[in-house]
């Protein structure tokens, strides 16, 4: 499931579910068009996680030693073990 809204960015999340990411740092990129743009510049503003700036190219790859996703627990889980 998934949480939307304000909920969203003060959700105090279970990291402890198995096959859960390690992502520690992570940028939402919101599009704002016009005549938005304004709007979405001030939501951007308003959480460190937000912004309303063009999205890189390409994303970073992880220089974590461990996976950002547990793919033997994911297996469990899908096959119900």
């Amino acid at each position: 499931t998934t949480v939307s809204g304000d909920e969203a960015l003060t959700l105090d999340e279970n990291l402890d579910i198995p096959g859960g990411s390690s992502v520690e740092d992570w940028t939402l990129y919101l599009p704002a068009p016009e005549p938005l743009t304004a709007i979405v510049q001030s939501a951007a503003a308003s959480h460190a996680r937000l912004s309303s700036d063009e999205p890189p190219t390409s994303a970073e790859r992880s220089t974590a030693a461990e996976p950002a996703l547990d793919l033997d627990a994911l297996a469990r889980r899908l096959l119900g073990s």
